[in-house]
């Protein structure tokens, strides 16, 4: 399902269009989005116009994708972390801030790092999408 919205001329459309019309956010949004559909303009539009079986949430990531590869080759920089989706790496940077007693709430990029390893129970971890 993902890989059909990804050969839809709908989403390269949809990326193209909004990169030209508002570029410093589509940049921002390809670095972080807060996992937030609702941080695209017309995602409920571009959702409807896909026609896909995957939730919203999917969608999304599938768009961030795009939209992190078309910002990279423009910029010529390829990403080569995600802080946003990547797990191990979100683990690292809250262990090495808190050997540094770095408080990741005053830093945006990081700020909701430590929600997304909220606990349950002492032998219960949640993850907080």
């Amino acid at each position: 399902e993902a890989q059909k919205i990804l050969t839809s001329n709908v989403l390269t459309q949809y990326a193209y269009r909004w990169i030209k019309k508002k570029h410093e956010l589509f940049t921002h949004l390809a670095v972080s989005d807060d996992r937030d559909p609702s941080n695209y303009p017309d995602f409920e539009a571009l959702f409807k116009q896909l026609n896909s079986k995957l939730p919203r949430t999917e969608v999304r990531k599938v768009v961030r994708n795009v939209l992190r590869n078309m910002i990279a080759d423009e910029q010529g920089v390829a990403f080569h972390t995600d802080v946003q989706e990547d797990r191990q790496l979100q683990r690292a940077v809250m262990e090495i801030a808190k050997k540094i007693n770095l408080d990741l709430d005053n830093i945006a990029r990081y700020s909701q790092i430590e929600k997304s390893f909220e606990v349950k129970s002492e032998t219960e971890p949640v993850l907080v999408p």
